[in-house]
């Protein structure tokens, strides 16, 4: 599916090392408590601060329901977090979810969210934007996926 073709992409908000073993490589599953809608085949990923801007997108291969030890046992080596932080972030939760990462792309310039639309604010966890809004972003020179990216805060 061309990127393009979207109707609705997510918007998620993740933490800079979290984000950057992503665009690296090393991270290939983004877990999270809540599911994302069978139809988003794009996720936008906003490094939340200090970095505070939109750095890349990512297609959405699948999507993986289980407990979160289910979860942990198939993907503990593909998402880049130490156990005792997976088990912290899933702590109460009877259901966990696993976002299979595809192509991820980095974004040549960093954009901040007032940028993609005014007043946009990050997501606690991710949120939806209509395609029309995001194809701006996908459409973005950017790096290849082999570049590491180098995250610095954003000040100003």
């Amino acid at each position: 599916m061309d990127p393009h073709d979207a109707q609705r992409v997510a918007l998620l908000s993740i933490k800079p090392e979290y984000a950057a073993a992503i665009f690296a490589g090393r991270k290939t599953v983004e877990f999270r408590r809540s599911r994302l809608a069978t139809d988003v085949q794009i996720a936008i990923v906003y490094a939340t601060q200090p970095i505070g801007r939109v750095i890349g997108w990512f297609r959405v291969r699948g999507i993986a329901e289980s407990t979160p030890d289910g979860l942990w046992r198939r993907y503990r080596g593909d998402g880049a977090i130490r156990r005792r932080d997976y088990f912290a972030y899933f702590d109460g939760a009877e259901r966990a979810y696993a976002i299979e990462i595809s192509k991820p792309t980095t974004l040549e310039v960093p954009v901040l969210l007032d940028e993609v639309v005014r007043g946009l604010r990050a997501p606690q966890s991710f949120q939806y934007l209509p395609a029309r809004v995001a194809r701006p972003i996908l459409s973005e020179p950017s790096t290849p996926p082999a570049r590491r990216l180098s995250l610095r805060p954003a000040f100003g």
